[in-house]
């Protein structure tokens, strides 16, 4: 009788799992401060399994390993040799999707010289304008320095993850709820930004019961105020 042979594993596949291969990975990334780069978790890995790197992968790529097993959890940037990779943690997972469209811009598009920096208005509607000078800001609006907007020479997944840190560092200086600049139909509301301070003059100056139709309507989601009116006795009974 002819002995058994043992079957070899399908192309592609190795005889370690993605999964298993993931999870070694992600140890590997957790106990990092900062982003690693892709050649550097490949010998990590090899270290780790005392094997050479394609034994391990066995035709496969790393990244692609990571990105289907890890999903959202993990993010790549930099291009061809340079790739690294970070683990996110919940607060990170605050992806460009999820920022007030008009935040975003203000982080994400490039200041143009000679303009220093940019002003962004915190109260009623969120908007912004490029400065020469901080001096410029206007009274109650909170400025954002030309070095804190990325580079628009960079690759568009680098400036997406430069833009999230800078919205994070901001936030922190300027005593700002992250959450608050989320767009509709998120944790806080679009159009206005909780500061920890006291007060806009203007939101301290107007009359209660227009406060209250303002509070009313910005407590719907923009994508379904189109579906919804108010009488003109309820509008009234607000303001009066």
């Amino acid at each position: 009788m002819q002995p058994t042979a043992t079957p070899l594993p399908a192309v592609g596949e190795g005889d370690i799992s993605n999964a298993e291969i993931a999870a070694v990975a992600k140890g590997i990334l957790e106990g990092a401060s900062e982003p690693v780069l892709l050649a550097n978790l490949g010998s990590q890995l090899s270290k780790h399994y005392g094997r050479a790197l394609r034994e391990i992968l066995a035709n496969r790529k790393l990244k692609l390993v990571l990105q289907s097993e890890l999903g959202s959890n993990v993010e790549f940037s930099g291009e061809l040799s340079k790739v690294s990779v970070r683990l996110l943690s919940e607060e990170d997972k605050l992806n460009v999707g999820t920022y007030h469209p008009t935040i975003w811009a203000a982080f994400f598009k490039p200041v143009e010289p000679p303009k220093v920096g940019r002003a962004i208005k915190s109260s009623r509607r969120f908007d912004f304008r490029d400065v020469s000078d901080q001096s410029e800001v206007p009274t109650g609006w909170h400025y954002i320095s030309a070095k804190l907007i990325p580079d628009g020479s960079l690759p568009k997944v680098d400036r997406e993850a430069a833009a999230k840190i800078a919205i994070h560092e901001w936030c922190a200086r300027e005593d700002i709820e992250k959450s608050s600049l989320l767009k509709s139909g998120k944790k806080a509301s679009d159009s206005e930004i909780p500061l920890k301070s006291e007060p806009s003059h203007e939101a301290a100056t107007r009359p209660v019961g227009i406060s209250s139709l303002i509070a009313l309507i910005e407590a719907i989601p923009e994508e379904r105020r189109k579906s919804h009116s108010l009488s003109l006795d309820l509008i009234y009974q607000l303001i009066s």
